[in-house]
Parts: C-alpha cells; sequence; structure tokens
C-alpha cells in the first residue's frame, strides 16, 4: 500500500482565505494535489523496486480520489 501525507478538513479546519470564509475542500484541493504529484517520482521507485523482485508478477494497481492523481503521474 501507498500513502502520502493530504490536507482535509481534519488536517486544515481554518477556512478564511484572504479575510473571506470559503470551503475548506477549496483550500485543501490545490495542495493536496500539489503534494501527490510530487510524490510520484517515489511511488515510480516502489513500482521498480517491486518490479525488480517479482519480475514474472502481475502488479496491480486501484487508487482512489487524490490516488488518481498519484497515479496517473506515476505512471506518465
Amino acid at each position: 500500500a501507498l500513502r502520502w501525507p493530504t490536507h482535509s478538513v481534519d488536517t486544515d479546519p481554518s477556512t478564511s482565505l484572504f479575510g473571506f470564509d470559503v470551503p475548506v475542500d477549496v483550500l485543501t484541493f490545490n495542495r493536496s494535489e500539489h503534494i501527490a504529484l510530487k510524490s510520484a517520482p517515489a511511488a515510480r521507485d516502489f513500482f521498480l523496486a517491486l518490479r525488480s523482485n517479482r519480475p514474472n508478477h502481475t502488479i496491480s494497481v486501484a487508487a482512489h480520489s487524490m490516488g488518481n492523481v498519484l497515479m496517473m503521474e506515476t505512471l506518465r
């Protein structure tokens, strides 16, 4: 399993942006997407190591939510 830090209403409860109240997901999505994109090289290295350790096995991936951003960047 792969895990990486991401932002949510639990980790970033602030709802103020330049003095205006905004939904928390507006504040956390872009930062979380940035983290997912920056995590892709480590995910790539993980899968390459997995492939070298198990060359005859199939690697399957299931992703959810921001994990899809991570996987698309990793596969790219």
